[in-house]
């Protein structure tokens, strides 16, 4: 068996070393969409939010296919009852932008939540 050492590894397309790998997250981003802030992310360009309990992220760098695994929880600060968010699967993802809904699991109405997460997983275009 052979052993591949480096020192330092670049990708041609001048992306992070870290998205080279397989099994890291290709992006991630932390919400607030009642004051519409992006808290933290990394290849995210921005979010659209569309309405009360709706947005869209949109990557920086595109993803190979729409097949990617997108990994979402969010919880809210302002109500006690259970928040919930999905991808939102009227709105499909592409390989550069995906749709989310976030909501009350109690009453089943969209509303805005304060912490959202997401994480993607898949490989770059």
């Amino acid at each position: 068996m052979s052993t591949l050492r480096v020192d330092n590894l670049q990708p041609s397309d001048g992306l992070s070393p870290a998205f080279t790998t397989d099994g890291v997250a290709k992006a991630r981003v932390r919400y607030n969409q009642v004051s519409n802030t992006v808290v933290a992310s990394v290849n995210v360009t921005s979010i659209t939010d569309t309405a009360a309990g709706n947005w869209t992220v949109n990557l920086t760098n595109s993803m190979a296919d729409a097949n990617y695994s997108i990994i979402k929880t969010g919880h809210s600060t302002t109500f006690t009852a259970q928040a919930n968010s999905t991808p939102d699967s009227d709105n499909a993802a592409t390989t550069s932008a995906y749709g989310c809904h976030s909501g009350n699991t109690i009453t089943g109405t969209l509303t805005d939540l304060d912490t959202l997460y997401d994480a993607i997983f898949g490989d770059l275009g």
